[in-house]
């Protein structure tokens, strides 16, 4: 064989398995670049449109809730043993009707227009909670629409992990997506 054709050869064979290398090196970093860049985009919209927009319902619903409380001068609204004088009643229910009720929906709404960003099946305490405001929703209609008495609050009670659930997902979210901007960055 020809000296020049064997380093032709030679070169061609180089090239060529360099190319192949660096295709398959660039395809795979590409491919890790695509499922990174995905990871991330559903972590942003795991906080801006569901985890983000909850917790400011329950960090602001928990302090309206306690500045009832102040104002009824009980530890809970409903006591065993100590039924809410009528006065109480009436701020209870003014307290229902402008800010429980209202802030509920708005919750129950971000649950139902975003559980496609839950990871996994939807957690217990969101479920309970859409019980709880469900068995509420529908006695207090039907006491303000028929008149029908009912105790004032859901037969459901609230769940007691809702709130540190929905704090804690957004906390373990945030630190997520921390990592995920430096490997990004290259940090």
């Amino acid at each position: 064989m020809n000296t020049a054709l064997a380093v032709a050869l030679i070169t061609a064979l180089v090239t060529a398995t360099g190319w192949v290398v660096t295709y398959t090196l660039t395809s795979r970093s590409q491919q890790a670049a695509r499922v990174h860049a995905a990871e991330l985009e559903r972590v942003d919209n795991q906080l801006a449109k569901l985890y983000g927009p909850l917790a400011v319902q329950v960090i602001a619903g928990d302090a309206s809730f306690q500045d009832l409380l102040r104002q009824l001068n009980r530890p809970m609204v409903f006591l065993p043993k100590k039924p809410l004088s009528e006065e109480e009643l009436e701020l209870w229910l003014f307290w229902v009707d402008n800010d429980l009720m209202p802030r509920n929906e708005v919750i129950q709404n971000i649950v139902a227009t975003n559980a496609h960003l839950f990871d996994g099946p939807m957690p217990t305490s969101f479920r309970e909670y859409l019980e709880h405001f469900g068995s509420w929703r529908i006695r207090h209609l039907r006491w303000k629409q028929e008149s029908r008495p009912y105790s004032w609050h859901s037969e459901t009670p609230y769940p007691a992990t809702f709130n540190s659930d929905v704090l804690q997902t957004l906390d373990s979210l945030r630190q997520r997506q921390r990592v995920l901007l430096r490997r990004r960055s290259g940090r």
